[in-house]
């Protein structure tokens, strides 16, 4: 059965293969269920998606690949894709917003700069689920990520969608819990500008720079803001993230 890698799905829920939920019995299924799923495509005899929206509307990152594939059939007005251990549910569900709904005022001190860099991460893959630069005018311009393979170490340089020489910050890729900007491109332009992080995964993070300055450890739907240039904005900021 094709299916659409552009439509988005909701799952539902994960059943054996008498129709008992089995949602509890594994943590990955717990984490899923009732998210948005887009990008659902085959490889090989497999299903891959990746989650993007959680139950609460907040923006995440977290991919799913099933196990072989033995047929899809619509049930009740969902997909029902049976694998040799499982049956996953699929509603179909508009397609995510693809800007943020609001300007982050609140996350801003009086007399600070109209500019912010609003990322997204989580613990998965080069961490980048969702980013935003907001000009001094408020204006929401979308950011992508492009992974740089270098000599020594990976970095993700993020930069504005339609012009990715406009690169905002990069940060290397060391692992789940542990992103270090790469603070010389970013001075380049302005650093300045706050940063806010955004949590969306499901372990804490901890986000520092190259040369020291401030750090901060975030949690799961929370957030944090930081000022590059500053020494003593580290942690400025910590409340539930959401949009």
């Amino acid at each position: 059965m094709a299916l659409d890698r552009n439509a988005a799905y909701r799952l539902t829920d994960v059943q054996d293969h008498q129709g008992n939920s089995r949602v509890e019995s594994r943590k990955l299924y717990r984490d899923r269920v009732g998210c948005l799923a887009t990008d659902l495509h085959w490889e090989g005899r497999t299903l891959r998606m990746v989650f993007v929206r959680d139950k609460a509307g907040n923006w995440i990152r977290r991919r799913l690949r099933t196990s072989t594939v033995l047929g899809v059939e619509e049930k009740a007005g969902c997909l029902a894709v049976r694998t040799l251990n499982s049956v996953y549910l699929l509603e179909p569900a508009p397609l995510p917003e693809e800007l943020p709904e609001e300007y982050p005022a609140r996350s801003l001190e009086e007399g600070e700069t109209g500019e912010v860099i609003e990322l997204y991460l989580s613990e998965e893959g080069d961490h980048f689920c969702k980013g935003t630069y907001w000009d001094g005018e408020k204006t929401a311009h979308p950011l992508a990520a492009s992974m740089h393979l270098g000599m020594a170490e990976d970095s993700c340089l993020i930069g504005e969608k339609d012009c990715m020489q406009r690169i905002w910050c990069r940060y290397y890729v060391r692992g789940p819990r542990d992103i270090q900007f790469y603070d010389t491109l970013y001075r380049q332009q302005d650093d300045s500008i706050p940063l806010l992080i955004h949590n969306c995964g499901t372990i804490p993070l901890k986000i520092h720079f190259e040369s020291g300055g401030p750090e901060g450890r975030v949690l799961p739907g929370e957030r944090l803001l930081l000022c590059p240039g500053r020494r003593d904005t580290a942690g400025e900021e910590t409340a539930p993230s959401g949009i």
